[in-house]
């Protein structure tokens, strides 16, 4: 018997898994949990087909529960079968390790206190879900589902709507799973004899001095985190047996190299993990088995970390470049016989744009530029290298924007001729359209209309971005309620992106959903990226989404004094009373917060201190639409900008960029004018 839930627990915590199936099965919802296996039948084999029945993956997550092995598996397989996960905290504790990762994007359902009353509210979210009706939006926002409709396959209905909302895949799974770590790191598909395959990764994990327990335990992590990763992505990797259980840890890359180049894989990752004075180190190289070349090599330095956070940061980092090289970077661009003098600064640039940094974003812009000059022919590079261009834009000089401008056009021209289809070409298409000044009736629906069908193989990472694009487009508009379902599928669609899980965060926040503060503390747990914490201090200081002194007392490495200074300047000014006070520090916070990244605060911050002259004039900037869209983050229609949206000078701006006649067109209104803010002027001048 397989049921529409799945509630993974550990064995003390059955009493509660239990009362949760009850609860359920009173509201006539079919759920499962391993006390249902008959007597004599293979509990195993019972487990894994009830996972791959059910949509819907409940965990009962207490300290015994993040101990389990068994559950940590469990939960891996629901993150690859793109399950819609719920973890429900029994006590009032955080993952770590390997629970970290997996759940550090998930919607959080707190059971600690009151815990029977509060698992009688989960059960009727999630009948409420399963069965769809007028509740379901509701109840899938605060679940943290992609979408209102009901998502389990016995009732289905659109395929298109599923997909559009959520790129959920729930029905229908036709998975053979002798075990639940088989399906964890899955065997890749043969290849043809003789030749490797162009995108094969052998991943060998991370190795330990056998005399260093500390390393050991972060090199096990570590490669755990590594193969998920690859998971997620659909990457091309060789099965775990062949590569981690078929080399000693003293064995050298040489070894490695061979093991790789037999079992038919293009490339060799691995790695080596130390102890030095109480931090983790670590040393990360990707190996090319044709050329016996290393194409990439990384230090870690783990200063200051804790080993879990240390394990998961090398791990991430690991796949996430070795990703970029194997298929953003080198073959996705390539044509057949492939080109390999192109894999050396496909490394190069991908290690550059793993950084985050401007400078990254520019080095990856002139390598996909040289990959298209050299293959005309190829719509996904063509689609990309419009999206870099326009990206490149937002922080190029203004007298170098009118060329991107135009190169991007070019290279969307040639992907609407070679893959109009793409979910790439989807993304360039908006982003283009934006930075080319066009009104929103021509990219809002566009792109959500392009989220009409399942991602091909491959396009998992573009499917994502279309997903958090619409979420922008639709935010930008003010329908941030109609935005959280799509940012939500893009953080299930590409978890690793640690860019996607902030924007889904801010828009929580800025929704008034709960969540967000939780979601800020995963992804900063990480330090993976230093704008991350910026956005955080944001959140907290115009949109009460957690403690901003807290966040203030501990900067990531490489924070300047001067922006904490900035930052706890306007904590100390939303405090004043007085208005010219107020107004004051608004004019003096405004020197500080002076790049792109910082327009999003700089708007909220001069809005809610009273310079709305500064605010419009920021707003009336020609690039201003780009730039919000750029930075996936709009806060025009954010609580924290009421002042704004009240001025007379707002509705005209909003008609001279053509949100207005957008509304009108689709009979939709930003979200304000439902209740709080119908008597604005906009508000008014739409019912009218």
């Amino acid at each position: 018997m397989s049921g529409e839930i799945f509630i993974s627990y550990r064995r003390a915590d059955q009493a509660k898994a239990v009362l949760l199936w009850k609860l359920l099965h009173e509201r006539g919802v079919d759920a499962w949990y391993d006390q249902l296996v008959p007597s004599g039948e293979d509990w195993r084999a019972a487990t894994a087909n009830a996972l791959v029945a059910a949509p819907i993956f409940v965990l009962l997550f207490s300290k015994t529960a993040s101990q389990s092995e068994d559950i940590a598996k469990e939960l891996g397989a629901a993150t690859f079968q793109k399950k819609l996960v719920i973890p429900v905290r029994l006590e009032d504790i955080h993952p770590e390790g390997a629970f970290l990762y997996e759940l550090a994007a998930r919607n959080w359902f707190d059971a600690f206190n009151d815990t029977d009353a509060r698992l009688a509210i989960l059960a009727d979210r999630l009948a409420a879900l399963v069965k769809g009706g007028k509740e379901a939006q509701d109840a899938a926002i605060k679940l943290g589902a992609p979408g209102g409709q009901k998502i389990v396959a016995r009732e289905k209905k659109s395929k298109r709507s599923i997909y559009a909302i959520g790129g959920l895949i729930i029905a229908g799974l036709a998975i053979v799973m002798p075990t639940i770590r088989d399906l964890i790191s899955p065997k890749a598909p043969a290849s043809a004899t003789g030749a490797a395959s162009a995108q094969r990764i052998a991943f060998f994990g991370f190795t330990a001095p056998k005399d260093d327990a500390r390393a050991a335990s972060v090199a096990s992590t570590a490669t755990d985190q590594g193969f998920r990763a690859f998971s997620v992505r659909q990457s091309d990797i060789a099965a775990r047996a062949s590569t981690v259980d078929a080399v000693d840890a003293g064995d050298d890359t040489d070894d490695r190299i061979d093991v790789a180049a037999a079992i038919d894989a293009r490339f060799a990752l691995g790695g080596e993990i130390r102890s030095e004075g109480g931090s983790v180190r670590a040393t990360i190289h990707l190996d090319d088995t044709a050329t016996r070349t290393t194409l990439w090599t990384d230090s870690y330095d783990g200063s200051g970390a804790q080993p879990e956070v240390a394990a998961v940061q090398i791990g991430l980092r690991a796949a996430e470049v070795t990703y970029c090289i194997t298929t953003l970077g080198y073959t996705r661009f390539n044509s057949e016989p492939r080109d390999d003098s192109l894999l050396a600064p496909a490394a190069n640039a991908c290690a550059e744009f793993a950084t985050g940094s401007d400078a990254g974003v520019s080095t990856l812009t002139r390598y996909v530029r040289d990959v298209a000059k050299r293959y005309p022919d190829h719509g996904v590079t063509q689609a990309r290298l419009a999206h870099l261009a326009v990206e490149t834009m937002i922080f190029a000089p203004s007298a170098s924007k009118a060329g991107l401008l135009a190169e991007a056009k070019t290279a969307l021209a040639a992907a609407e001729r070679l893959a109009p289809e793409s979910y790439a070409t989807a993304t360039a298409r908006m982003v283009v359209s934006v930075a080319g000044n066009q009104p929103p009736l021509v990219w809002v629906q566009p792109i959500e209309m392009s989220l009409g069908r399942m991602p091909a193989a491959g396009e998992t990472f573009y499917f994502g971005l279309a997903n958090r694009q619409a979420g922008t487009a639709l935010s930008t508009a003010g329908r941030l309620a109609d935005a959280l379902p799509y940012y939500l599928a893009a953080t299930e669609n590409d978890p690793v992106s640690p860019f996607s899980n902030l924007v889904y965060a801010y828009t929580l926040a800025a929704a008034g959903r709960p969540g967000s503060a939780e979601r800020f503390d995963q992804i900063l747990s990480l330090r993976r990226i230093t704008y991350g914490w910026d956005y955080a201090v944001s959140a907290s200081l115009f949109l009460g989404a957690g403690d901003p002194e807290r966040l203030l007392a501990a900067p990531p490495v490489g924070t300047t004094q001067a922006a904490v200074d900035c930052r706890r300047g306007i904590q100390a000014a939303l405090k004043l009373t007085s208005a010219p006070a107020r107004l004051a520090a608004a004019k003096t916070a405004a020197s500080c917060l002076n790049t792109p990244y910082e327009n999003v605060s700089l708007i909220q911050m001069q809005s809610m201190l009273g310079d709305l002259n500064g605010a419009f004039a920021v707003l009336d900037h020609p690039d201003m639409t780009h730039m919000l869209i750029g930075l996936d983050i709009s806060p025009l229609f954010f609580p924290s900008t009421r002042a704004i949206r009240a001025d007379k000078r707002f509705l005209p701006l909003m008609e001279k960029l053509g949100y207005v006649d957008y509304w009108k067109q689709t009979k939709t209104q930003p979200d304000v004018c439902a209740a709080a803010e119908k008597d604005i002027p906009l508000c008014v001048a739409l019912r009218s």
